[in-house]
Formats: structure tokens, sequence, C-alpha cells
């Protein structure tokens, strides 16, 4: 028996860098408020939750070390009112680690990676 990675609940990532969005047209209070720096670039901050689901079943059989995982942002990501990653954005991740089916009917295992 395989094992397969079949998410209906998402997978919560920690951006380990700051993003940055495109330059905001014009310069608002509200821009300045929900963290636009003086050169109107939105900024998100480190650590902030993005929420990600799997696109295409991932699965110990089929999939190998190397493989890419599809995968896409479940929420809009916002700073302040201003949305930086819109719902529905692709990313991706790679199997990092797998094994086969293991003895006496034991599912196989896989470890991934965010890209």
């Amino acid at each position: 028996m395989h094992k397969s990675l079949r998410l209906g609940a998402a997978i919560a990532a920690l951006v380990a860098t700051p993003l940055s969005a495109l330059p905001v047209a014009a310069q608002s209070a509200t821009a300045q408020a929900a963290g636009a720096s003086e050169t109107g670039i939105l900024s998100l901050a480190a650590g902030v939750p993005i929420t990600l689901v799997v696109a295409k079943e991932v699965n110990s059989s089929t999939d190998k070390e190397g493989d890419p995982i599809r995968l896409t942002v479940l929420n809009d990501v916002k700073v302040g009112e201003t949305i930086v990653i819109p719902r529905g954005t692709p990313a991706t991740g790679e199997v990092t680690w797998r094994t086969g089916k293991g003895a006496f009917g034991k599912s196989g295992k896989l470890e991934f990676s965010l890209r």
C-alpha cells in the first residue's frame, strides 16, 4: 500500500525572508500605515504565515526525490488592507526524501521542502 498526500486542510508555511510587492501607484496615508516604505514598496514582514494547499496529489509510489510539488496560496496575504500575494498564486515545493512501502503493508513516507 502506498502513502498519498491528500490535503483538504492547508499547509501553513512561514516566510523566512521579507517579500516585496509592486510599487504603490499613489502613496497614501493608508499605505504608509500598512507598511509601505518611502519608496512606495509594500513589504511583508518575515514570519507572516502563508497558507498553501497541494494542487496535485503527491504519492510515495510515483513521486521521487527532486520531483516538484505544485502548491497554491489558499487566502489573500495582506499588508494592512493591500493584497500583496493574491489567493491562487502558484508556489512550489520539492520532494526531498522518500521511502518505498515497508514490510507488512506499511505505507511509504515522503518529506518535502518549500521552494
